[in-house]
């Protein structure tokens, strides 16, 4: 049986997504943060490349969820805007001064990202074709 292109992405937005799961019961929440973030970015891209589009070489989930122009994504709209917020300031500390104006993640925030990433991903999927 052939593997179809996007199935290498989502192997690693599973694993991404395992590992967060791990890092929250370890207390690792700003890295559960950023691999939720990239659990998502990586989800959108092999939906595109699943619709036989390309992706460009970003980390901006607005402008991945755009080109996916997927109305079915409106309900997580707002954890998407949220989501994108991780990025730059949990990987790059002194990038943005007052990029998270909560500070740092704690356990509650991560929780709610883990499982906004988790209910994205699973919309995702739903998707595929």
């Amino acid at each position: 049986m052939t593997k179809k292109p996007h199935e290498d992405w989502f192997y690693l937005v599973h694993e991404d997504l395992a590992f967060a799961k791990a890092g929250l019961r370890d207390g690792f929440y700003a890295h559960v943060c950023f691999l939720s973030q990239q659990a998502v970015e990586k989800a959108m891209k092999g939906y595109l490349i699943s619709i036989g589009k390309t992706h460009p070489k970003t980390h901006g989930l607005m402008t991945l969820l755009g080109l996916m122009d997927a109305d079915w994504m409106e309900e997580y709209l707002s954890a998407i805007k949220k989501l994108s917020a991780f990025y730059i300031p949990l990987r790059y500390p002194d990038a943005m001064a007052g990029s998270l104006p909560e500070g740092l993640p704690d356990k509650k925030t991560a929780t709610d990202v883990l499982q906004w990433a988790n209910d994205i991903v699973k919309k995702i999927e739903s998707h595929l074709t």
